[in-house]
Order: structure tokens, then C-alpha cells, then sequence
């Protein structure tokens, strides 16, 4: 599978992209399954972490559908 290569190569590119003002992104988890790929990301300066959930149509191609899901962690 083309996967992981494709996991790693998106997770830079959405670090670039969303990085803006708010800081950068620094991916520290990516997963596929079926056609779907998750990044597990934190934001550098305010440790804001989440994740971000995309769809890869069959065959492969770009990834689409992609939506911010963030974690809230309680104790």
C-alpha cells in the first residue's frame, strides 16, 4: 500500500499549510484504514492538539473531506 508514504507527505504538507499565524502544526501520528487517513497534530506555542480526518478516493489520488476534530482531555 501507498499509504503510508502518502500519510507522511499530506501530514507535511497540512503542517505548511495550516501553519498562518497561529503557529505550525507538528504532526505526531498519522493512520490509514480502508480509505481513510488520520494526523494527529499539535499546534507549536499553545499545545493545542487534535486531529485531522481526510478521505482518499479508490484508486488513491488527493485527499479530500478533510475536517479538524479536536481533543479535549479531562482527568
Amino acid at each position: 500500500m501507498g499509504y503510508p508514504k502518502l500519510a507522511v507527505g499530506c501530514a507535511f504538507a497540512l503542517a505548511a499549510l495550516a501553519g498562518g499565524c497561529a503557529g505550525p502544526l507538528v504532526v505526531s501520528a498519522a493512520q490509514s484504514r480502508g480509505n481513510d487517513v488520520k494526523f494527529g497534530y499539535t499546534r507549536v506555542g499553545s499545545g493545542e492538539q487534535g486531529i485531522i480526518s481526510c478521505s482518499v478516493p479508490e484508486g488513491g489520488g488527493d485527499l479530500s473531506n478533510c475536517r479538524h476534530m479536536k481533543l479535549n482531555f479531562k482527568e
